[in-house]
């Protein structure tokens, strides 16, 4: 299946071009069709600030021209920049929410990649993620999502370090799609791995067992962080610059749900400064 068609989400800020350029450049040479998407939609006060647009409104139109003078310019520095990349570019601008939008987009085009930056124009400076990557994490499930922090470097000969508990059984579908992005993007995979409680060692060497069968094709390596806790085998990791993260997102639990507890994928994008491959 591979990856063929991208979205990337902008709002014309740095972070938003530097994770436009990463994803082009993970690419390179595979003729993707790269979808940019702006949202916009005008803000109010009080219970209902968000205001249906009326299309005949002059604000609104303000707010379209805005979008689409941004998704132009984005367009155009492409075209200088990098005239022959081999991708085919497509600028989408939408007045309304923007998970409603991803949605409308993916199902139109069929995206199999959504992109987009760690942080953008409402930042806060002391916080490395915004609220927003967070939320679309959570709720944009069904295709994978790279998130990219600001400065980030791309890394010619790529590796993805892949996080993974083997305390569970792994999905096999979210592996074989690690593998088909690893293929493309002519990628190694290093699969560092942790358990959450004791794990029988013969069951530790089964799920290796599938994890490289799935792997089949794609240059790997495994690494035992020890026994140590999940999160604190994996935060030296965390915090390794310029390398390519991968994570396999699961359904949330009953904590997750009700906001008691962060699901893991929440707990990586807040200590990173890395790029994150969710799957």
């Amino acid at each position: 299946m591979g990856i063929q068609n991208i979205l990337v989400l902008t709002d014309f800020s740095k972070n938003a071009w530097e994770a436009l350029e990463y994803a082009r450049r993970l690419f390179q040479g595979e003729g993707c069709d790269i979808y940019l998407l702006n949202c916009y939609r005008r803000e109010g006060f009080g219970p209902n600030r968000m205001h249906a647009l009326d299309p005949d409104d002059g604000l609104n139109t303000q707010y379209r021209q805005h979008s689409e003078r941004g998704l132009g310019r984005i367009l155009s520095r492409i075209m200088e920049e990098r005239p022959a990349d081999g991708h085919k570019y497509y600028a989408i601008s939408h007045a309304g929410g923007l998970e409603q939008a991803i949605e409308q987009v993916m199902k139109a085009n069929n995206i199999d990649l959504l992109v987009m930056g760690m942080c953008g124009m409402t930042i806060c400076s002391d916080k490395p993620y915004s609220r927003k990557v967070l939320r679309i994490a959570r709720k944009i499930r069904n295709i994978p999502l790279l998130v990219v922090p600001v400065g980030a470097r791309f890394e010619t000969r790529c590796e993805i370090l892949l996080l993974a508990d083997l305390s569970r059984l792994a999905d096999p579908e979210q592996i074989t799609r690690m593998s088909e992005v690893a293929q493309l993007c002519h990628a190694s995979v290093r699969v560092l791995t942790a358990c959450r409680g004791h794990v029988a060692e013969a069951d530790y060497r089964k799920q290796k067992l599938a994890w490289r069968s799935r792997l089949n094709g794609v240059t790997n390596s495994f690494q035992d962080l020890g026994r140590s806790g999940y999160f604190n085998a994996f935060s030296g990791v965390l915090r390794t610059n310029g390398k390519l993260l991968g994570h396999f997102r699961k359904k949330p639990n009953i904590w997750q749900r009700i906001g008691i507890k962060s699901p893991d994928s929440a707990r990586i994008l807040r200590n990173t400064k890395n790029p994150v491959l969710l799957l």
